[in-house]
């Protein structure tokens, strides 16, 4: 079995560049088109199981060895944000949790998700620098 991690974070990589734009702007439309890539994310991650796909995937990252690297550092946080949600309201719900634990635990996820980007691409800039 293979393991798939630089392709599903790359796909992750790109869906945090393509979706970003959409989910500051607050309209009806750009709602919409976050939507769209976010079900065009979700496919492309089960057509991970295809070999030609995963395969393609594999060879645009060989082709574009800068631009992955730091597409693959920042591809974890869609994959974070939607199993953290998931936890978060299996968890909120399984123990009654009060107002205040759930305010506190949202500003948690919620400083990772903000802080996470910019720290990984730095540990990209500094890897990408040293490793040449």
């Amino acid at each position: 079995m293979k393991l798939w991690s630089k392709e599903a974070l790359s796909i992750g990589g790109i869906y945090c560049v393509l979706s970003t734009p959409f989910l500051v702007l607050q309209t009806p439309i750009t709602e919409k088109i976050g939507l769209f890539l976010f079900s065009i994310f979700i496919i492309c991650m089960l057509l991970l199981y295809w070999p030609k796909f995963s395969l393609y995937i594999e060879n645009k990252i060989k082709k574009f060895p800068n631009i992955s690297y730091y597409l693959i550092s920042i591809g974890w946080i869609p994959y974070f944000v939607i199993i953290g949600i998931i936890c978060f309201i299996f968890l909120a719900a399984a123990f009654a949790w009060a107002d205040d634990t759930i305010e506190k635990a949202g500003n948690i996820f919620n400083a990772i998700c903000t802080w996470g980007a910019p720290v990984s691409l730095g540990i990209a800039y500094i890897r990408a620098r040293t490793t040449r």
